[in-house]
């Protein structure tokens, strides 16, 4: 149970050291690694090999769910679970998520940058995707920021005109485990360590939610986050889509759902944030496509790119209903088509 152990921080990937922050990370024969009853780690492969199938699904919601038809294509494992940053866009996920679960999709390891880190933290502790809509379906700005008057007192000290001190503490109270070691899944978070100028990898034991904000905090809008005595600030600066680091845990397929893509923008860019932001989803998705370009030949990447009627801005939680439900039946009609005789 969170609490009954020591504090220890958790273990950047491929460090032996808690205290060292390397960039190796495992190899294929520690992925897919979960739980056993006496607290240790099994390596397991389980493929995904499904029968067309449709079946009657429900969950723990008043609403009916739609018939289902799982997939007959096996993907090659270990399969992961790739969470990418985009604020509130971030909600794109839990739809996602959702439609990967009705159509058997179970994945072997996650890695969750920014919001992803978020969203990977709830999955990897285990909570259905009907308790992750509605908990996203629940969230107010004002659980999640606040204005940090500290900045206000001692900018050079704790730069960064918001706060995630209100989102620290739901975390802690709604969250299914706030420790890796207890973790259902494995998950890897990614940070950016503005000392060494890289991304780091977190995982294995230790505090769960430290991390995870410290992957949240955009630097300007959010103060950094000492970890192991080095400050974090948002993963997605180095590694919003983290397909090298899952090519470096063995992955033989991936699934994701790109937040921050860069499509034409519908609406004019009206003041500063729009365009700072806009700038930093340009720069994200130009790093992705160079990187998928190159990975494509080792991984099966499955990525959805949401086609969106309308921007939204990665502060405005909003539109969180419009854009689970639009992730979730795009993603449908995605893997419906897979499920057909004939399509892989």
């Amino acid at each position: 149970m969170p609490g009954s152990k020591p504090p220890l921080p958790p273990r950047p990937c491929g460090s032996g050291n808690p205290g060292q922050v390397r960039g190796g990370a495992r190899r294929a024969a520690d992925v897919g690694r979960l739980r056993s009853s006496n607290q240790q780690f099994v390596t397991r492969e389980r493929p995904l090999d499904f029968c067309l199938d449709t079946v009657a699904t429900t969950d723990n919601s008043n609403e009916p769910m739609p018939s289902r038809s799982v997939l007959t294509h096996r993907d090659p494992s270990p399969v992961g679970l790739l969470l990418c940053g985009g604020g509130s866009r971030g909600a794109m996920e839990v739809g996602f998520y959702r439609a990967l679960t009705e159509f058997g999709v179970r994945p072997d390891f996650i890695l969750g940058s920014s919001i992803g880190a978020l969203n990977g933290a709830y999955i990897a502790g285990g909570m259905a995707p009907s308790e992750l809509v509605a908990l996203w379906r629940a969230f107010r700005r004002r659980r999640a920021l606040a204005l940090n008057w500290a900045w206000l007192f001692h900018p050079r000290r704790r730069p960064g005109f918001l706060s995630l001190a209100p989102l620290r503490n739901w975390l802690r109270r709604t969250l299914p485990v706030t420790r890796f070691e207890d973790l259902a899944i494995p998950l890897t978070v990614v940070t950016t360590d503005l000392e060494a100028g890289r991304a780091c990898y977190w995982h294995g034991q230790g505090d769960l939610v430290e991390p995870v904000i410290a992957s949240m905090s955009l630097p300007g809008i959010f103060p950094p986050v000492e970890l192991d005595g080095r400050l974090h600030v948002d993963g997605g600066i180095t590694n919003n889509a983290p397909l090298d680091k899952a090519h470096e845990l063995g992955a033989r397929s991936v699934y994701m759902i790109e937040c921050m893509c860069a499509e034409r923008c519908p609406t004019p860019l009206r003041g500063w944030a729009d365009i700072v932001m806009r700038s930093f989803s340009i720069a994200l998705d130009s790093k992705y496509r160079a990187e998928l370009k190159h990975f494509h030949r080792h991984i099966e990447v499955h990525s959805i790119r949401p086609d969106l009627r309308e921007e939204v801005d990665v502060l405005d939680f909003r539109h969180t209903e419009y854009l689970i439900e639009a992730a979730y039946r795009q993603t449908r009609a995605r893997l419906a088509a897979r499920a057909e005789p004939g399509m892989s």
